[in-house]
């Protein structure tokens, strides 16, 4: 049976670009949904990435979420570490 609908072409980033796409397009999602939340395949969706792609940058749900709340804790802190200096 043919397809009809045409798939979502993906894009093709360098990895620290992707990563970083990848931690933004989730960390939007937390603020809406919650770590329960979060499914791999709406976030690849999201940044017009394969499934593949996240699962290779993160390996799963967990990392990913884990990322993402290490990556705010870092920012938080230069942010700190900036006001108190």
């Amino acid at each position: 049976m043919p397809r009809t609908a045409k798939a979502t072409p993906r894009r093709r980033l360098e990895a620290e670009a992707a990563r970083k796409l990848i931690l933004d397009v989730t960390e939007k999602r937390l603020a809406r949904v919650g770590p329960s939340g979060i499914r791999l395949q709406e976030v690849a969706q999201d940044a017009e990435l394969s499934h593949s792609t996240v699962l290779h940058h993160f390996g799963s749900r967990e990392q990913l979420v884990t990322a993402v709340i290490a990556r705010s804790l870092a920012e938080m802190n230069a942010s700190l570490i900036d006001v108190l200096s």
